[in-house]
């Protein structure tokens, strides 16, 4: 500015000059899920991981320099203003992951990290003349650079969970020994296969008396 600049309301600059880096970006969310038969053997597995935020832009310099007049009037309105701010950090995305297995299950859920902010660059504020503010809180001269602030980071969630897996032969067997009274022992030479010793005898026994 090299004329005379003149304000009278509130919060209005007589010169500003301003940088603002823009935002980083938002990251992508992950979201699996695995599931498992019920054989023998069975394993889920699932890993999601959320995407990282991006980095937030610098700010550039900003200059403001003044050899006229500047005459502000109202409350908050500095009479040079000057100022570099660093774009901030985009939030982390979300990790979820979901795993079912027979046997076992393993989930692992990781939320993306938040993006750095941007940095805030040169601000400068020059005066080789007159300045004069007349409100409260009116500077006549300011300058001020901003670093951006980091990104949220993003949530992570895991759930599992498994089916055990039950032996019918040996669950029949121990309910007719329980319904009997007959406290056999019950053996399971392999899966699928299963004997209650003297059943047949016990059973008669029992249906005599």
């Amino acid at each position: 500015n090299s004329q005379l600049l003149l304000t009278l309301g509130a919060d209005s600059y007589g010169m500003m000059a301003q940088s603002v880096g823009g935002g980083g970006g938002t990251g992508g969310s992950g979201d699996t899920s695995s599931s498992a038969g019920g054989g023998k053997l069975s394993l889920g597995v699932s890993v999601s991981v959320g995407g990282h935020g991006g980095t937030g832009g610098h700010g550039g310099a900003a200059t403001a320099h003044n050899t006229g007049g500047v005459v502000t009037g109202g409350d908050g309105s500095d009479g040079v203003f000057a100022q570099s701010v660093g774009g901030g950090g985009g939030a982390g995305g979300g990790g979820v992951a979901n795993a079912n297995g027979g046997t076992l299950s393993v989930s692992v859920g990781v939320g993306g990290a938040g993006g750095a902010g941007g940095d805030g660059g040169s601000a400068s504020a020059i005066n080789d003349s007159g300045i004069l503010t007349r409100g409260t809180d009116a500077v006549g001269l300011f300058a001020q650079s901003v670093g951006g602030g980091g990104g949220k980071g993003g949530k992570a969630g895991a759930t599992s969970g498994g089916v055990n897996n039950i032996n019918r032969g040996k669950s029949l067997s121990d309910t007719l020994a329980a319904g009997f009274n007959i406290g056999s022992n019950v053996t399971n030479p392999i899966d699928a296969i299963f004997k209650v010793a003297d059943v047949r005898a016990e059973l008669l026994a029992t249906t005599t008396e």
